[in-house]
Protein backbone atom coordinates (compact mmCIF):
# COMPACT_ATOMS: atom_id res chain seq x y z
CA UNK A 1 0.00 0.00 0.00
CA UNK A 2 2.75 2.45 0.98
CA UNK A 3 4.74 1.64 -2.18
CA UNK A 4 1.63 2.27 -4.29
CA UNK A 5 1.01 5.59 -2.56
CA UNK A 6 4.63 6.61 -3.11
CA UNK A 7 4.31 5.93 -6.84
CA UNK A 8 1.03 7.83 -7.00
CA UNK A 9 2.54 10.76 -5.11
CA UNK A 10 5.41 10.96 -7.59
CA UNK A 11 3.00 10.93 -10.51
CA UNK A 12 0.81 13.54 -8.89
CA UNK A 13 3.81 15.80 -8.25
CA UNK A 14 4.58 15.65 -11.96
CA UNK A 15 0.97 16.45 -12.86
CA UNK A 16 0.89 19.34 -10.40
CA UNK A 17 4.14 20.71 -11.78
CA UNK A 18 2.79 20.54 -15.34
CA UNK A 19 -0.43 22.24 -14.26
CA UNK A 20 1.50 24.95 -12.45
CA UNK A 21 3.74 25.55 -15.45
CA UNK A 22 0.71 25.96 -17.69
CA UNK A 23 -0.73 28.51 -15.33
CA UNK A 24 2.59 30.40 -15.53
CA UNK A 25 3.04 30.35 -19.31
CA UNK A 26 2.02 33.96 -19.67
CA UNK A 27 3.99 35.36 -16.75
CA UNK A 28 7.13 35.93 -18.81
CA UNK A 29 5.21 37.82 -21.48
CA UNK A 30 4.91 40.85 -19.27
CA UNK A 31 8.04 42.67 -18.18
CA UNK A 32 8.55 43.55 -14.54
CA UNK A 33 6.35 46.48 -13.47
CA UNK A 34 5.00 47.02 -16.99
CA UNK A 35 1.66 48.85 -17.01
CA UNK A 36 -1.12 47.72 -19.34
CA UNK A 37 -2.95 50.13 -21.64
CA UNK A 38 -5.73 51.82 -19.76
CA UNK A 39 -8.37 54.48 -19.80
CA UNK A 40 -6.79 56.75 -17.21
CA UNK A 41 -4.28 57.04 -14.38
CA UNK A 42 -4.84 58.37 -10.88
CA UNK A 43 -2.17 59.70 -8.55
CA UNK A 44 -3.30 60.57 -5.01
CA UNK A 45 -2.18 64.01 -3.90
CA UNK A 46 1.34 63.92 -2.49
CA UNK A 47 1.82 60.28 -3.44
CA UNK A 48 4.57 58.68 -5.51
CA UNK A 49 2.13 55.96 -6.61
CA UNK A 50 0.00 56.00 -9.73
CA UNK A 51 -2.95 53.64 -10.31
CA UNK A 52 -4.06 52.71 -13.80
CA UNK A 53 -7.81 52.07 -13.94
CA UNK A 54 -10.68 51.31 -16.25
CA UNK A 55 -14.44 50.77 -16.18
CA UNK A 56 -15.58 47.28 -15.19
CA UNK A 57 -18.81 45.38 -15.82
CA UNK A 58 -20.70 47.01 -12.97
CA UNK A 59 -19.91 50.49 -14.26
CA UNK A 60 -17.46 51.20 -11.46
CA UNK A 61 -13.68 51.26 -11.65
CA UNK A 62 -11.12 48.52 -11.34
CA UNK A 63 -7.39 48.92 -10.88
CA UNK A 64 -5.59 47.37 -13.85
CA UNK A 65 -2.03 48.63 -13.46
CA UNK A 66 0.36 50.34 -11.11
CA UNK A 67 3.62 52.28 -11.15
CA UNK A 68 5.56 54.39 -8.71
CA UNK A 69 8.42 56.87 -8.66
CA UNK A 70 9.42 55.38 -5.29
CA UNK A 71 11.51 52.35 -6.20
CA UNK A 72 12.03 51.26 -2.58
CA UNK A 73 9.58 48.65 -1.23
CA UNK A 74 6.79 50.58 0.51
CA UNK A 75 3.21 50.39 1.76
CA UNK A 76 0.53 50.88 -0.91
CA UNK A 77 -3.05 51.86 -0.10
CA UNK A 78 -5.44 51.21 -2.95
CA UNK A 79 -7.99 54.04 -3.34
CA UNK A 80 -11.62 53.27 -2.47
CA UNK A 81 -12.86 55.72 -5.09
CA UNK A 82 -11.54 57.78 -7.97
CA UNK A 83 -13.42 60.98 -8.90
CA UNK A 84 -16.32 59.80 -6.73
CA UNK A 85 -16.58 56.47 -8.59
CA UNK A 86 -16.07 53.39 -6.44
CA UNK A 87 -13.14 51.07 -7.05
CA UNK A 88 -14.77 47.64 -6.82
CA UNK A 89 -12.13 45.32 -8.25
CA UNK A 90 -8.44 44.73 -8.62
CA UNK A 91 -7.99 43.45 -12.14
CA UNK A 92 -6.03 40.51 -13.47
CA UNK A 93 -2.24 41.06 -13.33
CA UNK A 94 -2.73 44.58 -11.90
CA UNK A 95 0.29 44.48 -9.57
CA UNK A 96 2.07 41.48 -11.04
CA UNK A 97 5.82 41.44 -10.33
CA UNK A 98 5.75 44.87 -8.65
CA UNK A 99 8.83 44.63 -6.50
CA UNK A 100 8.39 47.97 -4.80
CA UNK A 101 5.41 46.91 -2.70
CA UNK A 102 6.05 45.79 0.88
CA UNK A 103 2.48 46.01 2.18
CA UNK A 104 -0.90 46.50 0.53
CA UNK A 105 -4.20 47.67 2.01
CA UNK A 106 -7.31 46.77 0.03
CA UNK A 107 -10.28 49.09 0.79
CA UNK A 108 -13.85 48.11 1.68
CA UNK A 109 -15.13 49.13 -1.76
CA UNK A 110 -13.40 46.18 -3.44
CA UNK A 111 -15.34 42.92 -3.88
CA UNK A 112 -12.97 40.98 -6.15
CA UNK A 113 -9.24 40.38 -6.40
CA UNK A 114 -8.44 39.26 -9.94
CA UNK A 115 -6.30 36.43 -11.28
CA UNK A 116 -2.56 36.86 -10.64
CA UNK A 117 -3.25 40.36 -9.29
CA UNK A 118 -0.17 40.31 -7.02
CA UNK A 119 1.74 37.45 -8.60
CA UNK A 120 5.47 37.47 -7.87
CA UNK A 121 5.59 40.57 -5.65
CA UNK A 122 8.82 39.44 -4.02
CA UNK A 123 8.95 42.09 -1.27
CA UNK A 124 5.29 41.94 -0.29
CA UNK A 125 5.16 40.91 3.38
CA UNK A 126 1.64 41.86 4.53
CA UNK A 127 -1.85 42.10 3.03
CA UNK A 128 -5.00 43.51 4.63
CA UNK A 129 -8.18 42.60 2.76
CA UNK A 130 -11.30 44.59 3.60
CA UNK A 131 -14.44 42.71 4.62
CA UNK A 132 -16.14 43.50 1.31
CA UNK A 133 -13.96 41.14 -0.75
CA UNK A 134 -15.75 37.93 -1.75
CA UNK A 135 -13.39 36.35 -4.28
CA UNK A 136 -9.63 35.82 -4.26
CA UNK A 137 -8.75 34.92 -7.85
CA UNK A 138 -6.51 32.28 -9.40
CA UNK A 139 -2.89 32.82 -8.40
CA UNK A 140 -3.76 36.15 -6.78
CA UNK A 141 -0.74 36.03 -4.43
CA UNK A 142 1.12 33.21 -6.14
CA UNK A 143 4.90 33.27 -5.53
CA UNK A 144 4.86 36.16 -3.06
CA UNK A 145 7.79 34.53 -1.30
CA UNK A 146 8.05 37.04 1.58
CA UNK A 147 4.32 37.17 2.37
CA UNK A 148 4.01 36.35 6.07
CA UNK A 149 0.85 38.16 7.23
CA UNK A 150 -2.53 37.89 5.51
CA UNK A 151 -5.88 39.04 6.85
CA UNK A 152 -8.61 37.68 4.61
CA UNK A 153 -12.02 39.29 4.28
CA UNK A 154 -14.79 38.03 6.55
CA UNK A 155 -16.94 37.93 3.41
CA UNK A 156 -14.64 35.69 1.38
CA UNK A 157 -16.56 32.91 -0.38
CA UNK A 158 -13.86 31.37 -2.56
CA UNK A 159 -10.09 31.08 -2.60
CA UNK A 160 -8.96 30.42 -6.15
CA UNK A 161 -6.60 27.82 -7.57
CA UNK A 162 -2.97 28.52 -6.63
CA UNK A 163 -4.06 31.70 -4.80
CA UNK A 164 -1.21 31.47 -2.26
CA UNK A 165 1.02 28.96 -3.98
CA UNK A 166 4.69 29.09 -2.97
CA UNK A 167 4.16 31.76 -0.31
CA UNK A 168 7.12 30.29 1.54
CA UNK A 169 7.02 32.68 4.52
CA UNK A 170 3.34 32.19 5.35
CA UNK A 171 3.15 30.51 8.78
CA UNK A 172 -0.52 31.07 9.67
CA UNK A 173 -3.71 32.06 7.89
CA UNK A 174 -7.24 32.22 9.26
CA UNK A 175 -9.83 30.86 6.83
CA UNK A 176 -13.01 32.93 7.38
CA UNK A 177 -16.23 31.11 8.26
CA UNK A 178 -17.78 32.34 5.02
CA UNK A 179 -15.40 30.45 2.71
CA UNK A 180 -17.10 27.67 0.75
CA UNK A 181 -14.37 26.54 -1.62
CA UNK A 182 -10.58 26.32 -1.63
CA UNK A 183 -9.12 25.71 -5.08
CA UNK A 184 -6.55 23.31 -6.45
CA UNK A 185 -3.06 24.01 -5.11
CA UNK A 186 -4.31 27.05 -3.20
CA UNK A 187 -1.55 26.71 -0.59
CA UNK A 188 0.76 24.49 -2.65
CA UNK A 189 4.27 24.45 -1.13
CA UNK A 190 3.57 27.01 1.58
CA UNK A 191 6.47 25.43 3.40
CA UNK A 192 6.19 27.47 6.63
CA UNK A 193 2.48 26.84 7.23
CA UNK A 194 2.09 24.97 10.53
CA UNK A 195 -1.64 24.53 11.17
CA UNK A 196 -4.91 25.09 9.33
CA UNK A 197 -8.54 25.18 10.41
CA UNK A 198 -11.18 24.51 7.76
CA UNK A 199 -14.44 25.94 9.13
CA UNK A 200 -17.82 24.26 8.70
CA UNK A 201 -18.61 26.58 5.79
CA UNK A 202 -15.96 24.94 3.58
CA UNK A 203 -17.65 22.48 1.24
CA UNK A 204 -14.82 21.64 -1.16
CA UNK A 205 -11.04 21.59 -1.07
CA UNK A 206 -9.28 21.07 -4.38
CA UNK A 207 -6.52 18.67 -5.37
CA UNK A 208 -3.09 19.34 -3.86
CA UNK A 209 -4.49 22.33 -1.92
CA UNK A 210 -1.87 21.95 0.84
CA UNK A 211 0.60 19.83 -1.07
CA UNK A 212 4.20 20.26 0.08
CA UNK A 213 3.37 22.17 3.27
CA UNK A 214 6.26 20.40 4.93
CA UNK A 215 5.76 21.93 8.39
CA UNK A 216 2.00 21.38 8.56
CA UNK A 217 1.26 19.29 11.65
CA UNK A 218 -2.51 19.68 12.05
CA UNK A 219 -5.62 20.27 9.95
CA UNK A 220 -8.95 20.73 11.72
CA UNK A 221 -11.85 19.80 9.43
CA UNK A 222 -15.18 20.99 10.85
CA UNK A 223 -17.55 20.07 8.00
CA UNK A 224 -18.36 16.36 8.34
CA UNK A 225 -19.44 16.15 4.69
CA UNK A 226 -16.58 18.13 3.15
CA UNK A 227 -15.37 17.03 -0.28
CA UNK A 228 -11.58 16.70 -0.14
CA UNK A 229 -9.69 16.38 -3.43
CA UNK A 230 -6.78 14.08 -4.15
CA UNK A 231 -3.54 14.49 -2.20
CA UNK A 232 -4.75 17.60 -0.39
CA UNK A 233 -2.19 17.09 2.39
CA UNK A 234 0.55 15.20 0.55
CA UNK A 235 4.09 16.02 1.66
CA UNK A 236 3.16 17.34 5.11
CA UNK A 237 5.12 16.88 8.35
CA UNK A 238 5.45 13.27 9.47
CA UNK A 239 3.56 14.08 12.70
CA UNK A 240 0.56 15.45 10.77
CA UNK A 241 -2.93 14.70 12.10
CA UNK A 242 -6.44 15.43 10.89
CA UNK A 243 -8.86 16.58 13.58
CA UNK A 244 -12.44 15.76 12.60
CA UNK A 245 -15.66 14.16 13.78
CA UNK A 246 -15.83 10.39 13.91
CA UNK A 247 -17.40 8.79 10.83
CA UNK A 248 -16.84 12.01 8.89
CA UNK A 249 -15.20 12.61 5.52
CA UNK A 250 -12.18 13.99 7.35
CA UNK A 251 -11.85 10.80 9.37
CA UNK A 252 -12.18 8.71 6.22
CA UNK A 253 -9.49 10.80 4.55
CA UNK A 254 -7.10 10.28 7.45
CA UNK A 255 -7.57 6.52 7.17
CA UNK A 256 -7.24 6.44 3.38
CA UNK A 257 -3.96 8.38 3.41
CA UNK A 258 -2.62 6.86 6.63
CA UNK A 259 -2.51 10.14 8.54
CA UNK A 260 -2.88 10.51 12.28
CA UNK A 261 -6.43 11.18 13.51
CA UNK A 262 -7.88 13.04 16.49
CA UNK A 263 -11.55 13.27 17.38
CA UNK A 264 -13.03 16.74 17.04
CA UNK A 265 -14.18 18.00 20.44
Amino acid sequence: MKKFLAIMLALLLLLCAVSCSKEDENTDDKKENEVVDTESAYTPEGSADSFEYGVNEDGNYEIIGFKSTNSAPHKVEIPAAIDNVAVTAIGDDAFKVCNYISEVVIPDSVVEIGNYAFYGCNYLTAVTVADSVKTVGIGAFDSCVALANVKLSAATVSIGDFAFRACAALETIAIPETVESIGDGAFFKCAALKEIVLPASVKTVGDCAFYGTTKLTKATVKNAEIALGEYVFAGVDKTFVIVAAENSKGAEYATAYEFGFEKLA
